[in-house]
């Protein structure tokens, strides 16, 4: 969420950009409780979650370009994680290091939902919000990259997003 004003103040600085299907994170966020935060139990409030978040970071990505954004896909995650890490590390310019494997020697999903996530599909089929969620998915999976960057329309996507978030005095408390 802060991507707008972070990266003209680090113009060196990469992100990465986490991509899980809509339906993964909505079964994740309903079981949130098992890793002691509080749960999202309705798919209509999980959805808006991950559209904004999803949102946020496709604005990014195509605003400042894969020179800058990295697409990390959470399948790919699961599939090759080793491999994913290593293009990670040289998207970082940092040194491949065995021991980054470490956190995902139990599971990747600390809520443990994976059995759990496509049974909610038939469920979320009826979500008006699933809809627009699955195409803003299928958006971002086709995109053809390397993405140049330099979208004005999308850099002021992300101006709007920070700038709704400091006028939301919930955050600061008050």
């Amino acid at each position: 969420f802060y991507i707008w004003a972070l990266a003209p103040m680090f113009p060196g600085a990469r992100f990465l950009h986490h991509l899980r299907a809509p339906h993964a994170v909505v079964a994740s966020l309903a079981k949130f409780d098992r890793v002691g935060a509080e749960p999202v139990e309705a798919a209509a409030e999980a959805l808006t979650v991950w559209l904004h978040h999803t949102r946020t970071a496709w604005a990014a990505e195509r605003a400042l370009g894969s020179a800058r954004v990295k697409l990390v896909d959470f399948a790919r995650l699961e599939a090759e994680p080793q491999t994913l890490l290593d293009d990670i590390a040289d998207f970082l310019g940092e040194p491949h290091c065995a021991d980054c494997m470490a956190p995902l020697a139990d599971r990747l999903n600390s809520s443990r939902t994976h059995a759990e996530a496509d049974t909610i599909l038939p469920e979320l089929e009826g979500e008006p919000l699933y809809a627009e969620a699955r195409a803003l998915y299928d958006e971002i999976q086709a995109a053809q990259r390397p993405l140049p960057g330099g979208d004005e329309a999308a850099w002021e996507e992300l101006h709007s997003m920070f700038m709704s978030l400091a006028d939301d005095r919930t955050l600061i408390g008050g």
